[in-house]
Parts: C-alpha cells; sequence; structure tokens
C-alpha cells in the first residue's frame, strides 16, 4: 500500500515543530475524521478534538483513564473521488489527568514516535511499530465504525443492506452464515429507521439465528432506537432469564435517549442483586452513562457495594467503577458526593 507520507512531507514534518495531532495531519497533506471510541462510537468535530488534545477541554467519554479515538485520513486529493478503499484508520488511546483532560506529554511523545518512524520509513499505513498509544478495537468497535465511514455513501450502504434484508424477510431462504458481519452493521440504520422493515424484525425475531441477533444488536447500540424497536427490546430484556441474551438485549437500548422507562429499567436491574452480574455493571456504567440520575448513581454503587460482598472483592470493584465513572465530566460531581454520602452512611 503507497503511504500519504510522501518523503517532503516526513522531511517538513521533521524541520517544523508539530504541536498536535491534528496539525501533524493537516500538515501531511490529509483529510481526516475522528471518531470517539470511549463508551460508544461517535464521530466528533476536528475543533473539538483539538481542543481536547490541547487540554482546553475535558474529553467526554473517557473510559479506563484514557480517551479512545480512530482517526480515519486520506489523501487530500480523493475527497471528491470518495476513495475510501485508501483510507487509513489510527486507533489511539490517550492517558487522561484527573480532570479528564488529555495528558500533554504523552500526545507529545505519540507525535514523536510518529515522527521518527516517518524518518526512517515513509511508507506507513494502519501500524506503527512500538507505539504505546495505539490499541486493537474490538470487532464490535470495527464494526460500528466501518458503518459510520461508510454512511457517506448512501449507495454503497444500500448495497451491503441487501443480503442482510433477504435473510430478514426469508430467513429460512437464506442462508446466514453467507452473511458478513459488517454488512449486518451496516444495516441497522435501516432497519431501525424503515418501519415496515422494523415490524418483520419484530414479527419474525424468533426465527432469526442467534449469531445473527447478537451482531444486530450490537449494531443497534449504536443507534438511537425507533419507540417500536425500543418497547421490544424492553419487553424481550424482562421476558429472557438467560443472561447472555438479556445483557444484548440491554446493550443494544443503551443508544437510546434517557428517559423515564430507560431509567426504571436500570433501576430493576440495579436492584436485583440475586441476578446482577459484573458484566451488567459493565454495560451499565460504560453505555447508559447519559442515562444516569442522580438516583441511578446511587443505586449503581450499592450495587457495586453488594457485588464486591457477593464475590469477595474486598471493595475493589467498588473502587474500579468510582475511578472509571467518576472521570466522566458530567457525571463526577454526582459520583464524589454519592461516595461522600456512602463512607458517612
Amino acid at each position: 500500500m503507497m503511504s500519504i507520507f510522501t518523503q517532503s512531507k516526513v522531511t517538513i514534518m521533521s524541520n517544523n515543530t508539530i504541536n498536535s495531532i491534528s496539525e501533524f495531519l493537516l500538515h501531511a497533506g490529509t483529510q481526516y475524521q475522528v471518531f470517539d471510541l470511549g463508551r460508544e462510537t461517535k464521530q466528533i468535530d476536528a475543533q473539538l478534538f483539538l481542543d481536547m488534545e490541547n487540554g482546553a477541554v475535558p474529553c467526554q467519554r473517557p473510559r479506563q483513564g484514557k480517551a479512545w479515538f480512530a482517526l480515519c485520513f486520506s489523501q487530500l486529493e480523493n475527497k471528491v473521488k470518495n476513495k475510501l478503499e485508501q483510507a487509513y484508520l489510527w486507533f489511539i488511546a490517550l492517558p487522561i489527568d484527573e480532570n479528564s483532560k488529555i495528558i500533554a506529554a504523552t500526545r507529545n511523545h505519540f507525535l514523536q514516535v510518529i515522527v521518527d518512524a516517518l524518518q526512517n520509513n515513509p511508507v506507513l499505513n494502519d501500524s506503527l511499530p512500538d507505539n504505546p498509544y495505539l490499541f486493537a478495537p474490538t470487532e464490535t468497535q470495527r464494526g460500528q465504525l466501518s458503518a459510520l465511514i461508510l454512511s457517506i455513501n448512501p449507495h454503497q450502504i444500500e448495497q451491503r443492506s441487501k443480503p442482510v434484508i433477504a435473510y430478514l424477510n426469508a430467513p429460512g431462504a437464506v442462508d446466514w452464515r453467507k452473511l458478513v458481519t459488517q454488512d449486518i452493521y451496516c444495516s441497522a440504520n435501516i432497519i431501525n429507521n424503515e418501519a415496515t422493515l422494523t415490524e418483520l424484525v419484530i414479527n419474525r425475531w424468533s426465527l432469526y439465528e442467534e449469531k445473527v441477533k447478537s451482531t444486530l444488536l450490537k449494531a443497534l447500540s449504536n443507534v438511537t432506537l425507533s419507540s417500536s424497536l425500543q418497547s421490544f427490546f424492553i419487553s424481550e430484556l424482562k421476558n429472557t432469564t438467560d443472561n447472555a441474551q438479556s445483557e444484548l438485549f440491554l446493550l443494544a437500548l443503551s443508544g437510546t435517549k434517557p428517559s423515564i422507562e430507560i431509567q426504571s429499567l436500570l433501576a430493576e436491574r440495579l436492584l436485583a442483586f440475586d441476578h446482577l452480574n459484573v458484566d451488567t455493571l459493565s454495560i451499565i456504567a460504560g453505555r447508559f452513562y447519559w442515562h444516569m440520575s442522580p438516583g441511578l448513581v446511587r443505586l449503581f454503587f450499592n450495587a457495586c457495594l453488594e457485588i464486591d460482598t457477593k464475590l469477595e472483592k474486598e471493595g475493589t470493584l467498588f473502587a474500579e467503577f468510582y475511578k472509571d465513572l467518576v472521570a466522566v465530566p458530567h457525571l463526577r460531581n454526582e459520583v464524589i458526593k454519592t461516595l461522600n454520602e456512602l463512607r458517612n452512611a
């Protein structure tokens, strides 16, 4: 694969001070998109990314003490041609400080690693050698990200969705094993937005292969669900006794807008100590952070204490979730307040 970093650009970058990742990509003559992969997969504005990497604003979706990003970039001249196959992807995780701001020294180290590597070998694509800030995304993150990138071309999304829709229409006539996982992710928005197709999926849900359903639920977790799909998944969640299926339905509901109905559902989950597990807590903490009212924050940490005791974790589970949620800017004050209340109880 030919690199977008020509020898002349490498020389320019090595001879000038580059103060941000954004500036680096601009100097390299690229067009780029930034996606936040911290707690969901969302495209963010380039200026917001610049502000975050410069420490002007805190990261909105940090996880495990880091800000997680995907950078998709290509040669500027391909903008008109729309050649997505020539796009490059870097997955970057940058440590944050106690205020959820990216630590400038680590960002600078990341840049230095890139410049040093380019000086030795200007033909670089997705991978950079010995870079401590790169990470391997999950299959779900890759699927959701690819669907977002491909969404700029509705025709391509429509074409990739056709075999999935054919299966949804006639699961007995189409071999599910021939479905491409990425195509299922690409079909999520169409399934959610077209009422006729949504109704079809609801009515034939029990006929679909489990692997197809699980992939579709993961794909829909990055979509703001229609009211009909939301109601259906809530009903399925309440009626299932299988923990794995329950968690998948919960995950699918994580893209919904905050509402009393969803908050009530979360409260029910958090109060069901006998059936609660670490995976469910992780989904609620990782994906439902926008839904967490003061009451839900208190219920969540009470549940952490219960599971801590049940699993004889000696408070380590509580501490891990506290450290994770206190880094979310809009939850910080409430999480600290809850900790103080529990200490004084």
